[in-house]
């Protein structure tokens, strides 16, 4: 099992579906709860580049995308991010 924890999340363009499951989430879904309390109505927006960065230098940041676009498109990041589903964090050695 893949456990993790994120302070911030962001996603991609506004006008992408990915954002909309958060912009348009019905009042109390999780998708609504997420977005009212770890996404910045203006700065958690952004290309799925800039938003796997964000992730790889901010270990409390997570990134909602499509896994197998984001795998596809940036192999090199497949060791630094862990991905459960579309949640893609940071990976942490949660041994030591």
């Amino acid at each position: 099992m893949f456990n993790f924890y994120f302070d911030r999340l962001y996603t991609q363009p506004k006008e992408w579906s990915t954002a909309q499951l958060f912009t348009k989430a019905k009042q109390g879904s999780i998708y609504n709860r997420l977005y009212e309390q770890r996404m910045d109505p203006e700065k958690s927006f952004s290309s799925a580049k800039n938003g796997l960065k964000i992730v790889n230098n901010d270990g409390l940041a997570a990134f909602y995308a499509d896994k197998q676009t984001v795998l596809a498109r940036f192999p090199e990041l497949h060791c630094k991010v862990g991905i459960n589903k579309h949640f893609l964090v940071k990976n942490i050695d949660w041994k030591s």
